[in-house]
């Protein structure tokens, strides 16, 4: 490998508090991993030590990738009735950035709405038709909760509340 290209890669980069914005900033705009380590031009491995070194870049990490997930799903709900979409392309995207096996849990954008309390009711009524499990439906009323408003926040928390009960009891 060319040397001038090792050199200017910054392989010394030191890790700041500002690092955690940053990767925040970049992780919730739906971009990935990969992607975000490019950006911060560290090592994919320094990235990972990081997030368990900083406990605050792991939480910043966490959070950001919660809502760059939630962003994502935003996206797909917005065009699931265009024409273009492509719902194969998304669920491997999804896959890929997400780790989310589409053969164990499915991306569910049959399930969203306008509004965050009304994509928990379609989550409901799916956790009681047995579409899907109440396990399922946590993880998506955890992604719908990272990207809702205020005044729906609230509201929602209560939902999950009752859904965690009802998991509990199951």
């Amino acid at each position: 490998m060319n040397k001038r290209l090792v050199r200017s890669f910054s392989l010394r980069q030191k890790y700041t508090e500002e690092l955690d914005e940053k990767a925040f900033q970049l992780l919730r705009s739906g971009r990935s991993k990969t992607e975000t380590i490019a950006a911060l031009d560290i090592y994919q491995q320094t990235f990972y030590d990081w997030m368990q070194v900083h406990p605050s870049f792991g939480e910043a990490v966490k959070l950001g990738c919660l809502k760059g997930e939630a962003w994502w799903l935003e996206q797909a709900a917005n065009r699931t009735f265009d024409k273009d979409f492509k719902d194969s392309a998304f669920k491997a995207l999804m896959q890929r950035q997400y780790n989310h096996n589409v053969k164990d849990r499915m991306i569910r954008v049959d399930l969203l709405a306008s509004t965050a309390v009304e994509s928990f009711k379609k989550i409901m009524i799916a956790v009681s038709s047995a579409e899907i499990s109440t396990k399922e439906a946590l993880e998506l009323s955890q992604v719908l909760l990272a990207s809702v408003s205020a005044k729906e926040k609230e509201e929602l928390e209560q939902r999950i509340v009752e859904l965690e009960e009802l998991a509990a009891n199951q």
